[in-house]
């Protein structure tokens, strides 16, 4: 047997054997946190009450019976429901299921559209046509941290990733009202992917952009007819214009980078806070348009294009947790695609490797964090290797987008 037979043998026998065994562990270790009260499944008992309160009539934003409820359900009561009343509308079917069943349901259907979604980006951009890359990629995206915790605490980045999958995949297929649905949809879930839709006029696509309008207006009126009005008023006026007010250590944007550095103790702001931070994310948005061709109806839109949007989408966030980073698969898939192409391999395999050490590093950070008394115990600059994961990443494809504007047909959208 060759060598290279061989080596594509062991990562086949680890991608069947082990990988399963890896998240089946996962699955019962997420369990039997949430029977305890701890941080598994933690994020899924939030949509889980907040849909419950929905089935019944009752508004999922007011604190004190949000707790009740919460409580009332066996589960911890500090994890609230801070997101648009869509998803958990859409949740709703599972209060059928007992806590424990909806939360196993939760934990296949991430897994299922993780796989799905990676299938689509390996078909399109055609990593599946190299045995060793298609390995590599799928066991680099399936043991990437941030999915191994997104999938732990049941957040909803993975199911995020399909949409946005979806979207860049009718994209291709010239498919506009498909992508604007998706888009529209990933939007309602959680508020900033509609920067793509910025990114969609600044190219001169407007109809995906339209459609997407139309699914965001659909879903409200959706919404409203099926729950009233209070629920997305709440949203709208108590919610969102509180949310992450306070800096934590751990969040990866660079709003939270900077929050780290200006920031000696929270009753203790710099007088550069929060206007620095503010300037900065604008700066990095504009210069991600700016470095962006500017196009007209009919022009390319290509895979790095939207890689490099979703990755200044991430850095400029009020608040980018590592489960969030799960969307960073998208311009992961993008560089693999380009080096099974043969296309720059020393920029794009440097800038990815380093990007997904980094990243995948904090999971070191966190162990260290659980044997001290607190965040502030770590030098502010270690708590931020996922922020400097993105921040490379970014560069990296900055480094592209231009050159990529007169990409091939394959290769563009």
């Amino acid at each position: 047997m060759s060598p290279q037979r061989l080596l594509n043998l062991s990562l086949m026998i680890i991608l069947v054997v082990l990988v399963p065994i890896l998240y089946t562990g996962q699955g019962q270790a997420m369990l039997s946190d949430l029977n305890r009260k701890e941080w598994g499944g933690a994020d899924f008992t939030a949509y889980y009450t907040a849909a419950n309160l929905i089935a019944e009539g009752q508004n999922p934003y007011d604190t004190p019976l949000f707790a009740s409820r919460a409580a009332s359900l066996g589960f911890r009561s500090d994890r609230p429901y801070i997101y648009p009343p869509f998803l958990a509308i859409a949740l709703m079917p599972l209060t059928l299921l007992s806590p424990q069943g909806a939360a196993l349901v939760w934990f296949g259907l991430n897994t299922g559209v993780l796989l799905l979604s990676l299938a689509l980006l390996s078909v399109g951009l055609g990593i599946h046509r190299h045995a060793t890359r298609f390995l590599v990629f799928l066991l680099g995206a399936l043991a990437f941290y941030p999915v191994i915790f997104s999938l732990f605490v049941g957040q909803v980045n993975i199911l995020m990733l399909f949409l946005l999958v979806l979207f860049w995949s009718f994209l291709r297929q010239k498919r506009e009202a498909l992508a604007g649905l998706a888009l529209g949809a990933a939007g309602m879930i959680k508020l900033l992917p509609l920067i793509l839709g910025i990114y969609l006029l600044w190219k001169g696509r407007s109809r995906p952009a339209l459609w997407a309008a139309v699914t965001i207006l659909s879903i409200l009126a959706l919404g409203t007819l099926l729950i009233g009005l209070e629920p997305h008023w709440t949203y709208l006026t108590s919610v969102l214009p509180t949310q992450y007010l306070q800096p934590h250590p751990l969040n990866q944007s660079l709003n939270g980078f900077l929050a780290r550095l200006l920031i000696a103790s929270p009753g203790e702001p710099s007088h550069l806070w929060p206007w620095l931070p503010c300037l900065l994310s604008g700066l990095l948005l504009l210069t991600t348009f700016l470095l962006i061709p500017r196009g007209r109806a009919d022009c390319c839109i290509t895979d790095t294009e939207v890689s490099f949007v979703v990755l200044a989408m991430l850095l400029i966030s009020s608040v980018t947790w590592v489960a969030t980073l799960v969307l960073l698969l998208l311009p992961y898939a993008s560089i693999a695609g380009l080096l099974a192409n043969g296309r720059r391999p020393r920029l794009l395999a440097g800038g990815g490797l380093v990007s997904y050490l980094l990243i995948s590093s904090q999971r070191l950070v966190e162990m260290m964090m659980g044997r001290m008394t607190s965040e502030s115990s770590i030098s502010p600059w270690a708590l931020g290797l996922p922020f400097y994961g993105t921040l490379i990443l970014w560069l990296t494809l900055a480094c592209l987008v231009r050159v990529r504007s007169g990409a091939q047909p394959q290769e563009g959208v």
